[in-house]
């Protein structure tokens, strides 16, 4: 199968996970916020009561990270989201299939010349223990995933313009950006 042809059923079979994951990821974020800042009773012991507002103002620094994360988790589907609904609409009104929009748009613009190989191992020369002969399929394949990745991300960019997107997803106060948590696997200390 052709690299079209894969990046086409990838776009589809994609399509579907993420239409599922926005659905109950907002569906989530909305009953979250809705009991975020409220006196919702999360506990009480003879009368004395603790509030999901006064643990999140407890637990303020330790949940900076989980809200960034979700943002970041949200803000990934949306934008997978959006990017293939643009190529599903540029492909309708070009009247041509998302494969043959792919390869017009961005595979027909990919150069990766002997040239450009040579280049890339000259001045990564360091990142190969063998002769160039060798690496340069290998070379030739990054550069090329590399620049398809730049023409992707510019068409993009001038799709989001044409067809006038807005997301309307909000970072949290709290948001700092590449800010994560380190995550352990289980049974790590």
């Amino acid at each position: 199968m052709n690299t079209a042809a894969k990046d086409s059923k990838k776009f589809i079979v994609t399509g579907f996970i993420l239409g599922a994951v926005l659905t109950l990821a907002a569906w989530g974020l909305t009953a979250a916020r809705q009991g975020s800042g409220s006196s919702e009773v999360l506990a009480e012991i003879q009368g004395e009561k603790i509030t999901r507002q006064d643990l999140r103002k407890q637990l303020a620094d330790q949940l900076v990270p989980v809200e960034n994360d979700e943002y970041r988790i949200l803000k990934g589907a949306i934008d997978d989201w959006v990017n293939n609904r643009l190529f599903e609409k540029e492909a309708k009104a070009q009247n041509i299939s998302i494969e043959e929009l792919f390869r017009k748009e961005l595979w027909s613009r990919v150069n990766a010349s002997a040239g450009n190989a040579l280049e890339f191992y000259n001045t990564n020369r360091e990142l190969f223990t063998e002769p160039f002969d060798q690496a340069q399929p290998q070379i030739v394949q990054e550069i090329r995933r590399r620049e398809y990745a730049r023409l992707k991300s510019e068409y993009v960019t001038k799709l989001r313009e044409k067809y006038q997107v807005k997301v309307r997803l909000e970072k949290p106060a709290s948001y700092v950006e590449g800010f994560s948590l380190p995550y352990a696997l289980p049974g790590a200390p």
